[in-house]
């Protein structure tokens, strides 16, 4: 309920300035200083470190990993969020249990592949509302939404998987950086 127009910093630039940082701790000090007027999430990492940080107007949120999992999804979860009226959430509930499945299955086992993680982005429990999400024929076509890219990083390896589409029928393609 605190997203608004306004004069900020744009959510790209923002992680633009992010991915020029030398220092995972500057990559932080630069969300925190951002001015924003519309809420976001980022999830960084930095060696054998992960943080989620839930953006708002006026404050963020850190989520950090528990029992080594982090899993994050479209709606607030942060204490720092929870004097804040969800608009998103209200009207997309599935966030919810893609939330708790996503979490659920990370935890579900100590040592995670790349097939491991795939198997969770390419969950399709509540179908066509699933972690994989695809157009919904109950609404009309202008407001279809669709998992329009799946993305894996391995940050040690310097290298990132992803796919152009629904990770269920498109493959991954593998990138080094």
């Amino acid at each position: 309920d605190r997203d608004r127009l306004g004069e900020s910093v744009p959510f790209l630039l923002v992680c633009r300035k992010m991915l020029e940082c030398s220092r995972f701790s500057d990559a932080v000090k630069v969300l925190l200083n951002a001015e924003r007027s519309l809420s976001y999430n980022i999830m960084l990492a930095g060696e054998g470190v992960v943080v989620d940080l839930e953006a708002h107007p006026g404050d963020v949120s850190f989520i950090y990993p528990n029992d080594g999992v982090l899993a994050h999804t479209n709606h607030f979860v942060g204490e720092r969020a929870q004097s804040i009226k969800d608009n998103f959430v209200l009207s997309e509930a599935n966030s919810i249990h893609r939330y708790i499945i996503a979490n659920e299955k990370l935890a579900s086992t100590d040592a995670h592949s790349f097939e491991s993680i795939k198997e969770i982005l390419t969950d399709h429990f509540d179908h066509p509302l699933s972690i994989c999400h695809h157009p919904n024929p109950e609404k009309n076509r202008d407001h279809w939404e669709e998992t329009v890219s799946s993305l894996f990083m391995v940050p040690e390896k310097r290298l990132f998987k992803c796919t152009a589409g629904p990770p269920c029928s498109n493959n991954y393609q593998t990138y080094s950086f």
